[in-house]
């Protein structure tokens, strides 16, 4: 689980607020589910998909050291 919130949020992918190579899924609009890309991979909220750090175009958050 994790510290997100997805109360009102609709069911789906969303940015991490704090790790490019992280994403909350949110499921029944109220449980949240901190996934991991793939290693080398960014979320890329367009595709809803992980992607190149190049495609991906992180500026919110920071990659994982």
């Amino acid at each position: 689980m994790s510290d997100y919130d997805c109360t009102g949020h609709a069911d789906g992918n969303y940015v991490h607020p704090d790790d490019c190579t992280k994403f909350i899924s949110c499921v029944a609009e109220k449980y949240a589910y901190e996934m991991d890309c793939p290693a080398g991979l960014h979320y890329h909220h367009p595709t809803d998909r992980c992607e190149w750090p190049e495609i991906a175009g992180c500026v919110t958050g920071q990659p994982a050291g």
